[in-house]
């Protein structure tokens, strides 16, 4: 008797042992894309998402590369916006009605018109297409802020890039632009990037007129509550350009906040 029970003593320690051991040699769970773009991680959340493969996951992966794009060091600005670009595309073969991808895309398109001359960038398309993917997402969400905004965008560069012709052409105007901005900033008010954006496309538009505007978005996008590592470095940007403006002018803001993405003319 005093042999079995000493025999139960001996298994039930050695199970607590072996669990004990177990959970301390225990891998930490495995990171998800989402946490890996939540914590700044950019490359890491897009290889992630791919390897899921899901419309939803080929969207977040298309995010993370051009969060990584606009905030990151990486000089094949080109790669990752088209990494990106086929990330939306893929997500949009899954789910044609997919309001990230879509914006996602649209996102990917402005920045690949940005970097073109203004003749490649109609001869492509890219203004076309990207409008026509933000009116869908506007269309299907409402109360999507980033859709607001991004059609604000749409207005304010086609204006600043293909003067009274071009606004007339592919129908932008300053007023539709900043009506969008105000639309967004309404729907999302803690959004750092939507007011940084606004900020900029103003500066970009006409510093002499929106300068003093521009300065107090910026400081607008700064106080904002940043709800993940993108935000963060977003404000970070935000302050950069704000200091700029505020010390060195409108010219040395703008190659701050557009430097990099501009290449055509």
């Amino acid at each position: 008797m005093l042999g079995a029970c000493r025999s139960g003593y001996v298994m039930r320690r050695l199970s607590f042992v072996f669990l004990v051991l177990c959970l301390a040699g225990a891998p930490a769970a495995a990171q998800t894309a989402r946490e890996a773009y939540e914590g700044g991680a950019f490359l890491t959340a897009a290889s992630l998402a791919e390897a899921d493969g899901g419309a939803d996951d080929h969207a977040l992966a298309a995010r993370a590369l051009l969060a990584e794009a606009v905030t990151g060091g990486a000089t094949d600005l080109d790669g990752l916006i088209s990494r990106a670009e086929a990330n939306a595309r893929r997500a949009l073969d899954v789910d044609a009605d997919n309001t990230e991808a879509r914006l996602q895309l649209a996102v990917a398109l402005g920045m690949k018109g940005r970097r073109a001359t203004i003749t490649e960038a109609l001869q492509r398309g890219y203004a076309h297409e990207g409008r026509a993917l933000v009116r869908a997402a506007m269309r299907d969400a409402p109360r999507e802020a980033w859709a607001h905004a991004l059609e604000g965008g749409w207005n304010l560069e086609v204006v600043r890039r293909g003067g009274p012709v071009g606004a007339t052409y592919l129908g932008a105007s300053v007023a539709a632009g900043r009506a969008a901005f105000e639309r967004a900033r309404d729907l999302a008010p803690d959004d750092p990037l939507i007011a940084y954006q606004y900020a900029v496309a103003l500066l970009e538009l006409d510093p002499s007129r929106y300068g003093a505007e521009a300065l107090a978005l910026l400081d607008a996008a700064r106080a904002c509550r940043a709800s993940d590592a993108f935000e963060r470095r977003v404000q970070a940007k935000a302050h950069d350009v704000a200091t700029l403006l505020r010390n060195q002018g409108a010219a040395a803001a703008i190659r701050s906040a557009t430097g990099r993405f501009s290449r055509g003319a």
